[in-house]
């Protein structure tokens, strides 16, 4: 990194792949280095991407935490992201008000930007929020909603309709089946 005219932008991209591969302790490291060498305009997309891998290797205090703290700086291009991925990262925690008041608050967001996926990931978020509820319509509804605005996750989430269908005698059984990270 010696050298390279974009040291964080480096550090983030070796982060980025280690996460892809597996390596949680080394995306961490390369993050925290981007972090330890960016001016404040460059925290919160590193602080979003140490809560990314926080979230991965399932500690949700230090996910929030990171999470937190990238949505405090965030700007309005990366704010309903960082408010999606906080969103789920309340969903996991068992946290159903605040995973849905986030995801519909980077919906408002994003209105003003052009986020089609962020879009559909809150969407998406929202009727992962209604199936744990037990609401299967609403469910039904925001994964089809998701699935319209090129949804990432369709065949999983196609999979999740069938589940929803199997569930209407214990919605809960379906939200344990799937997370947000497949």
């Amino acid at each position: 990194a010696l050298g390279h005219p974009d040291v964080v932008g480096l550090q983030v991209a070796i982060g980025e792949i280690r996460m892809a591969r597996g390596d949680y302790a080394g995306a961490i490291t390369s993050l925290e280095a981007a972090a330890g060498v960016g001016d404040e305009a460059a925290l919160p997309e590193v602080e979003l991407r140490l809560g990314q891998v926080h979230a991965r290797r399932g500690d949700v205090a230090a996910a929030a935490s990171h999470l937190d703290a990238a949505l405090a700086g965030a700007d309005e291009r990366l704010r309903p992201t960082v408010l999606v991925e906080r969103g789920a990262v309340a969903l996991r925690a068992g946290d159903l008000e605040r995973a849905a008041s986030l995801a519909s608050e980077a919906l408002i967001a994003v209105a003003d930007t052009t986020g089609g996926t962020t879009a559909g990931a809150a969407r998406r978020l929202l009727g992962l929020v209604a199936l744990r509820r037990g609401d299967l319509d609403a469910a039904r509804l925001f994964l089809r909603q998701h699935a319209c605005l090129g949804g990432d996750d369709l065949e999983r989430d196609g999979l999740l309709g069938l589940e929803i269908e199997g569930a209407k005698d214990d919605p809960g059984t379906a939200a344990t089946h799937f997370s947000l990270d497949g």
